[in-house]
C-alpha cells in the first residue's frame, strides 16, 4: 500500500452509446451484487495478460448478452490515487488475510451458511476500501473469454490484471479519458 499519489493507465470496454456521457459525466460507480472486489469501476491493466485486449473481450460478452448492444468501444483513462491496495503482491494478499481474518471475527453472525458465498470478497473489500479509504484496488482475476463462457470453463487461476476505481470523480480527470477503439459487434 502507498501514500504517494501513483498513476495508473486502465482500458475499459462498454456500449458506445454510454460514452458521451462518461466524456461529460465521468464513469459511474457500480455497485453490483456480483462485483469481483467491490464497489467502483473496474478497468483492466496491465499485467497477467493485455488490457486492452481484455477490454475488448468484456465488451464483446456484454454486446452478446444484450441485443440493443450495437457498437462497443475501448476507454483509456489514466486514474490516480494515493491509498493503493495491491492484491498481486505477497504483501498485499498477507494484509488482505489479515484484515479478512478480523472482518469474519467482527462480523461473524454474518458469515453463516445460507448466504450467497460469491459475494463474500465484495462485502469484505468493500469492508477494507471502506476502513482504508482505498483509492485504487488492483488484482489478478479471472474472467472467463467468449471461448470459455461458451464452454462453460471455470477456473481460479488468475487470466486478467484488473483495476478498481472507488471514486472515478475523485481519481479520473475528464480530460483523461480517451477513447482508442469503436467497432461495430
Amino acid at each position: 500500500m502507498s501514500n504517494d499519489s501513483i498513476e495508473f493507465v486502465g482500458y475499459h470496454g462498454t456500449n458506445s452509446k454510454y460514452v458521451p456521457d462518461i466524456y461529460k459525466h465521468n464513469f459511474k460507480i457500480s455497485k453490483n451484487a456480483g462485483e469481483w472486489l467491490g464497489y467502483g469501476t473496474y478497468f483492466f491493466v496491465e499485467g497477467v495478460s493485455c488490457p486492452i485486449k481484455n477490454a475488448r473481450e468484456w465488451a464483446l460478452n456484454e454486446a452478446y448478452k444484450d441485443l440493443n448492444y450495437k457498437h462497443y468501444s475501448i476507454l483509456k483513462v489514466r486514474a490516480v490515487g494515493k491509498t493503493i491496495f495491491d492484491l498481486t503482491t505477497i504483501d498485499g494478499l498477507k494484509k488482505f488475510d489479515e484484515l479478512r481474518n478480523q472482518i469474519i471475527k467482527k462480523y461473524n453472525t454474518y458469515f453463516h451458511r445460507n448466504r450467497n458465498f460469491y459475494e463474500d470478497d465484495r462485502i469484505i473489500l468493500n469492508l477494507i476500501i471502506k476502513w482504508m479509504k482505498i483509492d485504487i484496488l488492483i488484482s489478478n482475476l479471472y474472467v472467463k473469454t467468449t471461448a470459455q463462457r461458451i464452454s462453460k470453463i471455470y477456473s481460479r487461476i488468475p487470466n486478467v490484471t484488473v483495476m478498481l476505481v472507488t471514486d472515478p470523480k475523485k481519481s479520473i480527470k475528464l480530460s483523461s479519458i480517451e477513447e482508442i477503439e469503436k467497432e461495430l459487434t
